[in-house]
């Protein structure tokens, strides 16, 4: 399975590609920061199966970037966490062609972020969680009930 990260050098979205990682999954890790995304790469255990994408997802060029970079390597996405909120709304719409060569694909949005149209979303389960100031407890666990998300859905499509 593969899963594009949104906000993935710290927080939540750190927490959430690690437990994914530990899943096994392909990831590929988007965030401003190369040091931070480096990071987490590291504390995957698998540094150098992750794709590690540091980009200004605000700006067209990195947009741009990061679709083009996961079109060629993963050639599809299985789910998107973004933990980026409203700065990955556009980015998030332009992935969800990459989504739909999936079975079941998902979009998980943690706290406030996305509002995909009806339409674009169709067919994508798009689930939420909401997460204020969290501590490692609390981020553990939000990371742990967001990969029962991803799992439930790709675990079913596995079976179909």
């Amino acid at each position: 399975k593969r899963a594009l990260i949104t906000g993935a050098g710290s927080g939540i979205g750190r927490a959430i590609a690690l437990r994914l990682a530990e899943e096994g999954m392909k990831l590929a890790l988007v965030g401003r920061s190369a040091d931070k995304l480096m990071r987490t790469a590291a504390l995957t255990g698998r540094p150098l199966d992750m794709l590690v994408l540091p980009a200004d997802i605000t700006a067209k060029r990195g947009m741009d970037d990061i679709l083009h970079i996961l079109e060629g390597h993963f050639k599809g996405l299985d789910a998107l966490v973004n933990s980026a909120g409203t700065a990955a709304q556009e980015l998030c719409e332009r992935a969800l062609p990459l989504l739909r060569t999936s079975e079941s694909p998902v979009i998980l949005d943690i706290g406030p972020g996305l509002a995909l149209p009806a339409d674009l979303a169709d067919g994508i389960r798009v689930e939420a969680l909401a997460c204020g100031e969290a501590d490692e407890e609390a981020l553990r666990a939000l990371a742990e009930q967001a990969v029962q998300i991803i799992g439930r859905v790709s675990r079913r499509s596995a079976s179909d």
